[in-house]
């Protein structure tokens, strides 16, 4: 049976009238999945994913060992930062509930001193608010641009005792020429044995004994001027880098004073902050209070100054927060690029390379066979659909056509071509339109397989009854099994079917607990 109607495919030929509307109404990925399996698109994309995996096999077969071990660690640290950045995603969210709550609390206590708050001159109110607005405005620069110096190179700035150190190791690597000779004799090492193994070559070409005891020679040779390094450092670099790095440690060498910068911003921030809480002393002149209200002032005041600072530290922590998550995105597109990288330079083995090759080209072709099926398929669809439903559906004046994309995605249009909403349909209409669909399917796919319909009538109205009686289920199929009710399917509507039924049944149980099937003619 699955041989000859995979289980898939049985909605759209065995079904219940009543429950086929929830085909017109929705374009699921399931739904619009069995019908491009239907009309034979399915299994080209299927085989396509099959070339897919056979193909990466193919390279991971290949793959050189030690390269293998670099993708595998590039992959294992990559796996990291995204365990990381998911961390900090979930703290960047606290932070900012926090954040949130912290400003709710925040907004009750300014809304509980100004009920309190007693103002003799609202035009000098007006100046100072003015005045603290820029203020406030002024102390967020200067802590934007201290916290964006602290993140760059505030570590060298700092501490100068560090930079003075290494500062000393990179001058005295920098002297040392040792390094220089040693990058010199392994660059030799490496390029002079390939002489007798690149073109050109010589006539007559030495033979490969000959290559192979010349390059030998020549390493012998060179190994006579290998220097060991007599000095040990912290740093284990080269002295072109170690020069680069001087030049950039001495810009941070402790005569240059380069913490004067973040102490003038820590300078100009104190002095803002004691600016603001002058003003917000002036704005919150008491003198006009009660004692009782005085004393329930100052606590609010001691409130607000507890949850400012408290907001203030959490903003702090989730820029920081905000920072290290954009560290390690950088991190993590640098992994990417790395495995890429690393991913381009592998060698497809030989043997395994035809295959590789001919999958790559296999899929390509697929696909453009799946475009143009799709094409089609698409659009033989659309016809025989409306055709099918212009015939089930001869009284309607709402839907004018039926629309399906290239991703099989149905759209209902009225005669102005505007998209008609899904709640503007009846169910009758939707079951009408279901079965138009499931006919068109049936007929585009060319599967000569027996409907079998449940409450045919379903909640459809007479004259669309007799559409179906007279255009849909003489012509659906060779063989088409109704189950329908005694009520659905009355004398009228079977002297309509009765010169296309071939036998007919009872299904009689009138206790409830046995059903007889007793035929009513041959």
């Amino acid at each position: 049976m699955e041989q000859c109607l995979p289980k898939a495919y049985v909605p759209y030929f065995f079904f219940d009238g009543e429950e086929v509307q929830a085909l017109a109404e929705a374009n699921s990925k399931e739904i619009i999945s069995t019908m491009e399996r239907l009309l034979n698109i399915r299994p080209l994309e299927n085989v396509q994913d099959q070339l897919h995996v056979l193909r990466k096999n193919w390279q991971k077969a290949a793959m050189d060992q030690s390269i293998k071990r670099q993708l595998v660690e590039v992959e294992t640290e990559l796996k990291r930062k995204v365990a990381k950045q998911g961390e900090l995603d979930q703290k960047i969210n606290d932070k900012q509930n926090g954040i949130a709550e912290k400003r709710e609390v925040l907004t009750q206590i300014t809304r509980d001193l100004q009920l309190l708050w007693a103002i003799p001159n609202q035009a000098s109110e007006a100046r100072l608010q003015e005045k603290k607005t820029q203020k406030e405005e002024c102390q967020e620069e200067i802590l934007t641009d201290l916290a964006a110096g602290w993140q760059r190179d505030s570590f060298l700035r700092v501490l100068p005792a560090l930079v003075e150190n290494a500062l000393n190791t990179t001058e005295t690597i920098a002297q040392n020429n040792t390094g220089t000779q040693t990058e010199f004799l392994e660059s030799l090492q490496q390029r002079l044995p390939a002489i007798f193994t690149s073109p050109p070559f010589p006539s007559p070409r030495l033979e490969p004994s000959q290559s192979t005891f010349y390059q030998k020679r020549i390493l012998k040779e060179l190994e006579v001027f290998s220097v060991e390094d007599q000095h040990e450092n912290l740093f284990d670099i080269d002295s072109h880098r170690a020069n680069l790095l001087t030049r950039v440690l001495a810009a941070y060498h402790p005569s240059r004073k380069p913490a004067l910068q973040i102490q003038e911003k820590l300078c100009e921030a104190q002095s803002m902050r004691q600016e603001l809480f002058s003003i917000e002393k002036q704005l919150r002149e008491t003198g006009n209070l009660s004692q009782k209200e005085q004393e329930e002032y100052a606590l609010l005041q001691e409130q607000e100054h507890e949850a400012k600072d408290s907001l203030f530290d959490l903003e702090l922590q989730l820029k920081n927060l905000q920072n290290d998550h954009q560290n390690i995105a950088r991190e993590k597109n640098g992994l990417l690029k790395e495995m890429k990288n690393i991913e381009k330079s592998l060698e497809v083995a030989q043997e395994n390379r035809l295959q590789y090759d001919f999958a790559k080209r296999l899929i390509e072709i697929l696909d453009e066979v799946k475009k143009r099926l799709k094409i089609q398929k698409r659009k033989e669809l659309e016809k025989i659909y409306n055709q099918h439903l212009g015939r089930l559906l001869d009284s309607n004046t709402l839907i004018n056509h039926i629309d399906i994309d290239e991703q099989f995605i149905i759209t209902y249009r009225d005669s102005n071509g505007d998209k008609i909403g899904m709640s503007s349909i009846s169910a009758g209409m939707k079951q009408l339109s279901a079965t138009a669909l499931l006919w068109a399917l049936k007929d585009v796919s060319g599967r000569d397989l027996p409907v079998i319909i449940d409450t045919p009538m379903g909640r459809i109205d007479r004259q669309h009854q007799d559409n179906l009686l007279r255009e849909y289920y003489p012509n659906v199929g060779k063989q088409m099994i109704l189950l329908p009710t005694d009520s659905e399917l009355d004398e009228r509507k079977h002297a309509m079917l009765d010169p296309y039924i071939c036998r007919e049944y009872e299904l009689n149980n009138p206790d409830g607990k046995e059903t007889k099937v007793v035929p009513r003619h041959g």
